[in-house]
């Protein structure tokens, strides 16, 4: 492929300092039966590791773009896009990988949409103890996307579109940017603002990725999943973009998640008058909330999989 020979995708991939988990990333890439791809690795930071496993894997639609100093995920994502040759974008963190049917599959059911469309797929939540096969459906019909993000009632809840099952125009990617200011929920927020700009959804309810959870490796983002201040400030600068019932279970389960892994018992009282304060909080959504502190992690970990079940 030549330097100014187009692609049908282009797949960012973000990194930093983890080569051993984004050769299995490039290597799910590579064993796709969509070929025409090229994937376009973002390396945050001075890494030789990185980038010599990318000369490793000898494959011409493998390159590389380093940053002169870290600059985050969502950045380094925006720069992937600046710099990808394709039509489409797909996203893929360095931790994760995909099916060999991803791209085919999923670009299957985006031929006949218009332009304007957000691509995402079912996945597997692998946490090393047990899978998840996560969203259990697409949105509905008259359903707000906020709703559909954030909300844990029912049976089939909706479900976060997690960065690594998303694929859509690289013009989108272009005139909607990742936030590189979010230290926390750069996906979500992306997807808020796409819809705002109007963007529309197409499902595909294949699992078709792969999302591990809990390596026990550091990421490109900062360790923040203690800090439940992040939950508020972002509805804060969010919430015009989202229902006050979305605004309540984003506190409350982002918050409340944070809160009780930091074992800050005043942080999950500030998370709850939050909730009350900038949402509208159903007595599921405060439901969840207590569970976070009342039940056991391992006899929630059951709870997740009989719901997966």
């Amino acid at each position: 492929m030549t330097e100014d020979q187009g692609v049908a995708v282009s797949v960012v991939i973000p990194t930093r300092a983890r080569s051993h988990l984004l050769e299995r990333a490039l290597r799910s890439v590579m064993a796709q039966t969509f070929a025409d791809w090229e994937a376009v690795v973002v390396i945050d930071g001075a890494d030789p590791a990185s980038e010599g496993l990318i000369g490793r894997l000898r494959d011409s639609r493998l390159r590389s773009v380093t940053n002169a100093r870290r600059m985050g995920g969502a950045e380094a994502r925006n720069v992937g896009v600046r710099a990808a040759r394709g039509d489409w974008i797909a996203l893929l963190d360095d931790d994760d990988e995909w099916m060999p049917d991803k791209l085919a599959k999923q670009l299957a059911t985006l031929e006949v949409t218009d332009s304007g469309t957000i691509g995402f797929t079912a996945e597997i939540v692998r946490t090393g103890k047990a899978d998840h096969r996560w969203p259990h459906r697409g949105p509905r019909g008259g359903e707000h996307v906020s709703d559909y993000l954030f909300s844990r009632s029912g049976l089939k809840p909706g479900g976060p579109m997690h960065t690594s099952t998303l694929v859509a125009p690289r013009d989108l990617f272009m005139r909607v940017p990742f936030d590189p200011s979010l230290r926390r929920f750069q996906d979500s927020d992306w997807v808020l603002r796409a819809v705002h700009a109007g963007a529309t959804f197409t499902y595909c309810p294949a699992v078709l990725t792969i999302r591990h959870e809990d390596d026990g490796t550091g990421s490109i983002h900062e360790d923040t999943g203690k800090d439940w201040r992040l939950a508020i400030d972002f509805v804060r600068s969010r919430r015009h973009l989202m229902t006050r019932n979305a605004v309540a279970w984003f506190v409350l389960v982002r918050g409340g998640g944070a809160s009780s892994a930091a074992g800050d018992l005043r942080g999950a009282w500030q998370v709850l008058a939050a909730s009350f304060q900038l949402g509208r909080p159903s007595p599921s959504a405060v439901a969840t909330f207590l569970a976070r502190w009342l039940i056991p992690p391992r006899w929630r970990q059951r709870l997740r999989s009989w719901q997966a079940r």
